[in-house]
C-alpha cells in the first residue's frame, strides 16, 4: 500500500510512521509531506494513494477545511491524528470527510490496530448485505429468541440470511432451532490461519428454513471473543455472502463495539421491569460517549403485559426514547416454540408472539413482512407435541 503522512509536527510524523511500521504499512521519509504540499500532492495524481494520514493542526477551523479540501482529492483512506480533548471536535473531523480519528497522545500502536480494523469493517459493508444486531443490557430479556425468529422471517423472504452467536458460554440459538453443530465459532477462532470464506462456510449449520447458523463456543471451550480482528472478518465475510446478517451480540463486551457502529440496525431488546430499563438507559449513554449513532438503536420492549411492570409512559420517559415494537407475554406459545425446539414463527405463526415479530420487520430499513410459509400445525394448537419434545430431549441425552 502506498501511505501518505501529511504533517507540520516532525515528532508526530515520526510516532506515526512508527505505529503504522508496526501494523504492516510502511511509510519511507520521503512520503511525509507537509499539510500544504499534501493537497498540491493529491492534485499532481502522480501516485495513487490508499492511506493518507493527516496530522491536524493546532488550528482547529483550518484543521475541518483541510479535511474536507483533502476528501474531494482522494478516495483513500483518511485518518486524522490530533488531540481527544474536544469530542465535538472529533465528531466535526469525521463529519468532514475523516475515515477514522487517533489520539496523539495515547498509544498510537493499538489505536492503529483498532482504527484499520473498524476501517476494514466499514469498508466491507458499504456494498454488502445488511448487518442486523440484537442485543440487551439484561440477562433473561429474550434477545436470542427474537434474533431467532427475525432470522426466519428474512430468511423466508431472501432465502439468504446468517445467524451468528456472538457470546460466550451457554449459546441459546441452536437448542432454539433444535440443531447440533458440528462447529463453532470457537472452531474458528482456534484456528491458526486467517479466516476465509471456506472456513466460514464449513462451520455453519442449515436449518430447514434456510437460515444458517455460526453457533456459539461451548462452555468449556478455551476460546473467548477477545479477537476483535477475528470477529470482524467473520461480520464482513457473512456480510459478503448473505443478503441479511443477524448477529446475536453480547453488546458490553468492547470488543463488539465497532460491529455495533458497523450496523445500520441495533435492537436492544429489554423487559418492563425497572433493573432492565436502568440498564437499558446507562447503555444508551455509553453508547453515546463511543459515537454509535443512537438513530440506528429500536428499542423493542419484550414480554409486555406481565403484573406490576413498569407502565409504558414512565419507561419512555425513563429511556427518553419511544418504543419501535412492544412483544407481548405469550407464554403458552413461547414456550411451546422453545420446548419443540421450533421457531414460534413456523410453530405459531398466527399466534400474538409471531405477529409481534412481523411488526418488528416493518420498522427495519429494507425489510418487508412476509407471510409466513412454514409449518402451521400448531397455528390454534393449545397443547404441547409430546412425540417433538421426546424425540429433542432424547437427542441431547442419547
Amino acid at each position: 500500500m502506498f501511505v501518505v503522512i501529511a504533517s507540520d509536527s516532525p515528532g508526530v510524523s515520526t510516532k506515526v510512521r512508527r505505529a503504522l511500521a508496526q501494523n504492516g504499512h510502511e511509510c519511507p521519509i520521503t512520503n511525509v509531506v507537509g499539510l500544504q504540499q499534501c493537497e498540491t500532492l493529491l492534485q499532481s495524481r502522480t501516485h495513487q494513494i490508499d492511506i493518507l494520514v493527516v496530522v491536524n493542526p493546532t488550528d482547529e477551523v483550518r484543521g475541518l477545511a483541510l479535511i474536507r479540501r483533502l476528501r474531494k482529492l482522494t478516495s483513500a483512506q483518511l485518518i486524522a491524528v490530533g488531540s481527544s480533548r474536544n469530542s465535538k471536535h472529533i465528531l466535526e473531523t469525521l463529519h468532514a470527510g475523516a475515515d477514522d480519528y487517533v489520539d496523539e497522545d495515547s498509544e498510537l500502536d493499538e489505536q492503529f490496530h483498532a482504527s484499520f480494523e473498524r476501517i476494514e469493517l466499514r469498508s466491507d459493508s458499504s456494498s454488502t448485505g445488511h448487518l442486523i444486531a440484537v442485543t440487551s443490557a439484561s440477562g433473561g430479556s429474550g434477545s436470542s429468541t427474537i434474533a431467532a425468529n427475525l432470522a426466519i422471517k428474512l430468511s423466508q423472504r431472501s432465502e439468504s440470511c446468517a445467524l451468528v452467536e456472538l457470546d460466550a458460554g451457554f449459546g441459546d440459538l441452536a437448542a432454539l432451532l433444535n440443531l447440533s453443530p458440528r462447529y463453532t465459532i470457537g472452531d474458528l477462532l482456534r484456528h491458526q490461519e486467517p479466516i476465509d470464506r471456506g472456513m466460514l462456510e464449513q462451520s455453519l449449520v442449515v436449518h430447514s428454513s434456510g437460515v444458517k447458523l455460526l453457533a456459539a463456543a461451548g462452555p468449556f471451550d478455551d476460546v473467548e471473543l477477545t479477537d476483535a480482528h477475528a470477529v470482524s472478518r467473520i461480520v464482513a465475510l457473512c456480510r459478503n455472502l448473505f443478503s441479511w446478517s443477524i448477529m446475536d451480540v453480547e453488546c458490553r463486551h468492547s470488543t463488539n463495539t465497532e460491529l455495533l457502529k458497523a450496523a445500520q440496525t441495533i435492537l436492544l431488546v429489554l423487559r418492563m421491569d425497572f433493573t432492565s430499563l436502568c440498564n437499558t438507559r446507562r447503555l444508551l449513554d455509553a453508547w453515546k460517549e463511543l459515537q454509535i449513532d443512537l438513530d440506528r438503536v429500536q428499542l423493542v420492549a419484550n414480554r409486555v403485559g406481565q403484573c406490576g411492570e413498569v407502565p409504558m409512559p414512565q419507561a419512555r420517559q425513563l429511556l427518553g426514547s419511544q418504543f419501535t415494537a412492544c412483544v407481548p407475554d405469550d407464554v403458552l406459545h413461547a414456550n411451546l416454540s422453545a420446548n419443540c425446539g421450533n421457531p414460534v414463527v413456523i410453530e405459531s405463526p398466527k399466534s400474538p408472539l409471531s405477529r409481534a415479530i412481523a411488526d418488528i420487520i416493518d420498522q427495519i430499513p429494507g425489510a418487508a413482512a412476509v407471510e409466513t410459509t412454514g409449518s402451521r400445525e400448531s397455528e390454534h394448537g393449545t397443547g404441547l407435541r409430546s412425540d417433538t419434545i421426546v424425540k429433542k430431549v432424547a437427542s441431547i441425552f442419547f
